[in-house]
């Protein structure tokens, strides 16, 4: 969903101080995690389809389709930056305080970028804000404030044996959790929207 799942932090400490690295791409972790970055991708791109068809069923716009194009386009943004962030950091190895600012503050301001969107998005559109796009938001909060407390630990702290570790498997636990649901939401809506229309006005506020 975020597809910061490669992106994982480490720190090392030597005898005389105590060396960061914003990515350790040679681990078998980071492997799997990429793996599951690009099946992310692909199981948010079919519940994107699938809010479309709802739409086209309910023969207008809602609040879940909007949503989800919204997250897929910030994806799309956040994976190049990824990848070349990644280009960067194999190309110079080594602590760089400027990469290690843009590779946490930059995957903030996506976040916000996101918050910022869905609201601007709904208003432009004159569609009310449905259960979704509220638990995106919430999603996108949580993973911000991931960044900016890891960023801080390691800077304040000089390390980050903690956070980073939480870093480590909060990323992807946030991803997976977050395309669960918006998957699940998406086969709930079909459901509904195909089967159950007679019923959809008390679920209007849903989808």
């Amino acid at each position: 969903m975020g597809y910061l799942t490669t992106a994982v932090a480490i720190s090392t400490a030597t005898s005389d101080n105590v060396s960061l690295t914003a990515l350790d791409t040679d681990n078998q972790l980071y492997d799997l995690l990429t793996n599951i970055e690009y099946s992310l991708w692909f199981i948010d791109g079919l519940t994107l389809y699938l809010l479309y068809r709802v739409a086209k069923q309910l023969r207008g716009r809602n609040s879940s389709l909007l949503t989800m194009a919204i997250v897929q386009t910030l994806a799309g943004l956040m994976i190049g930056y990824t990848a070349t962030m990644e280009r960067y950091i194999e190309a110079n190895p080594g602590f760089n305080a400027t990469v290690d600012f843009f590779w946490y503050m930059g995957f903030t301001a996506f976040f916000i970028v996101g918050i910022r969107a869905l609201r601007t998005m709904h208003e432009l559109t004159g569609t009310k804000i449905g259960s979704l796009a509220r638990y995106i938001s919430v999603y996108y909060v949580l993973a911000g404030c991931l960044q900016v407390i890891t960023y801080a630990d390691r800077h304040l702290n000089g390390s980050n044996e903690v956070m980073g570790r939480i870093y480590e498997t909060g990323v992807p636990t946030l991803n997976v959790a977050a395309t669960i649901v918006c998957f699940v939401f998406a086969l709930f809506a079909l459901y509904v929207a195909f089967y159950r229309k007679n019923k959809l006005e008390g679920l209007r506020w849903v989808i």
